[in-house]
């Protein structure tokens, strides 16, 4: 259970103020300072509120590979932290990252077995579908992307964009960022400008932070 401080961490470092978060999320703002704050106690719709709107996880299981793939998904690549903190992207980050890619194949054959035994549909976390053919094609897209091989990302991402139906719009926005970027890498431009239009209407269906922030990065490359 995520605890008011990691809220209040997790918002912040979204850019996003409480009176905002309180507009996104339909709660109180004085409501959500006493959660914050720790003044009351963080129920379980607040954490799935705040997760809705920035598009992260706030409450993990550590021994759980669905909930880890998630988590790496989601959440910034090893790339954007060592370029944000003034280090040197070099061959250990590139390695790192050429690992990445072996273990999500490794996942996939995973998957793909049926070897990753789920519970009864209502038994299960909402989350549970991330681990699919489509995320992991996603994630090592964003590895691909990454190692400079964009042109070996962009069918990957393509297609796993369009496996999604029209309610995962929250993710095919996120996920159409790094597409558009691909094409972006590569020198397509006008393809990338098409699929960031794309990720702009399905984020307007249905917000987050998370997506906002990618949409102003590949902006840049643009």
């Amino acid at each position: 259970m995520a605890t008011g401080a990691e809220l209040r961490a997790a918002r912040e470092a979204a850019g996003l103020s409480l009176s905002r978060m309180a507009q996104r999320t339909h709660f109180a703002k004085s409501y959500l300072s006493m959660v914050e704050t720790g003044k009351r106690a963080v129920a379980q719709d607040v954490i799935s509120a705040y997760e809705q709107v920035l598009g992260v996880p706030l409450q993990s299981d550590a021994g759980d590979p669905v909930r880890v793939a998630h988590e790496w998904l989601v959440g910034e690549s090893p790339m954007a932290a060592h370029v944000r903190s003034g280090r040197r992207v070099g061959v250990s980050l590139a390695e790192e990252l050429e690992a990445r890619v072996v273990e999500l194949r490794h996942l996939d054959d995973v998957v793909s077995s049926g070897v990753l035994r789920r519970g009864d549909a209502g038994s299960e976390p909402e989350w549970v579908y991330w681990l699919n053919q489509a995320e992991i094609d996603v994630m090592a897209g964003r590895c691909l992307i990454e190692l400079g091989r964009p042109a070996d990302a962009e069918p990957l991402l393509a297609n796993a964009v369009a496996s999604y139906p029209a309610e995962h719009a929250r993710e095919v926005a996120l996920y159409l960022t790094w597409l558009a970027e691909s094409h972006a890498r590569t020198g397509d431009l006008d393809a990338a400008r098409d699929v960031v239009e794309r990720a702009q209407r399905h984020a307007a269906t249905m917000p987050s932070a998370r997506a906002e922030g990618r949409l102003d990065s590949v902006a840049r490359l643009l």
